[in-house]
């Protein structure tokens, strides 16, 4: 059993949170992640600009931002493991007209030990995220706006 909170800064974003909750689950089982628990939060521009400068020294808006929790703690009662947390921004989003389900996507395989820093590591990732876009019926698209 795996256990998604998704949490939303607007009340605007209210129908997001569902499609989060639902891509966030299903990218879990299709990478038979089991016992698992992170938070999925939806900001303004605002707030995702200055955790990007904060985290990543960048001090500009950006799409998603994943934070690794270590894998040590085990949250009670169900004993499950936290794998950390994944900040959205879907105004962003939508001003580059980036896919939601993409950016859910993304940031879980991050918290699931993917990364895109080196060539191999990025065409590692890139295939896992086409392989599960591709079971939830989307496809990889080019992102604008970074």
């Amino acid at each position: 059993m795996n256990r998604v909170v998704v949490t939303g800064t607007h009340p605007s974003w209210a129908p997001h949170q569902k499609v989060v909750r639902r891509v966030a689950y299903t990218t879990l089982r299709l990478l038979k992640r089991n016992s698992c628990y992170f938070e999925v939060v939806l900001l303004g521009s605002d707030a995702m600009r200055t955790l990007n400068k904060r985290w990543r020294g960048v001090d500009a808006v950006t799409n998603v931002l994943s934070f690794v929790h270590p894998s040590s703690v085990m949250l009670p009662p169900a004993r499950l493991r936290y794998l950390g947390e994944v900040f959205i921004c879907p105004s962003y989003l939508a001003r580059c007209k980036q896919d939601l389900t993409h950016m859910v996507v993304h940031g879980v395989l991050h918290l699931c030990g993917f990364d895109h820093q080196g060539a191999r590591d990025r065409m590692r990732m890139e295939k896992k995220e086409s392989a599960v876009l591709l079971r939830l019926g989307k496809t990889r698209r080019g992102n604008g706006c970074l």
